[in-house]
């Protein structure tokens, strides 16, 4: 709830830097890690946030640009992206995933990635 607060009063500008590619996977990813798997079985790329590359199990979100993310991610994300500038509000904060403006910060909570997510995990680590 709190972080809800936090990322609709955040006020939207210019991203300062290109935002590189975040889906990207390479046999260290943390996803695979985080649930025991190797860099051949990694699952649907769509469990997984774009951001931290780790599976969405906890409180995966959509935003404005269709994409979803873990909160905590694309929350410090918008955070982050709102200070670069110290402020200035001239334009939009970019999408981490189409370098375009987003159109709001509104995060809708996505329980079908979730509970997606969560039975991947459970039939992986049951294997």
């Amino acid at each position: 709830a709190a972080a809800d607060n936090v990322v609709k009063s955040v006020p939207l500008h210019d991203a300062s830097t290109h935002v590189q590619n975040f889906i990207q996977k390479s046999e260290s990813s943390p996803a695979a890690n985080s649930v025991g798997l190797d860099a051949s079985d990694l699952g649907p790329t769509e469990l997984y946030c774009p951001i931290s590359h780790e599976l969405m199990v906890i409180d995966p979100v959509l935003a404005a640009d269709g994409f979803t993310y873990e909160r905590a991610s694309i929350t410090s994300w918008i955070v982050r992206k709102s200070n670069e500038l110290d402020g200035n509000i001239s334009g939009a904060i970019l999408s981490p995933m189409i370098d375009q403006p987003l159109a709001h910060l509104e995060l809708h909570e996505n329980t079908t990635i979730r509970n997606m997510a969560r039975d991947y995990h459970l039939k992986t680590t049951l294997k």
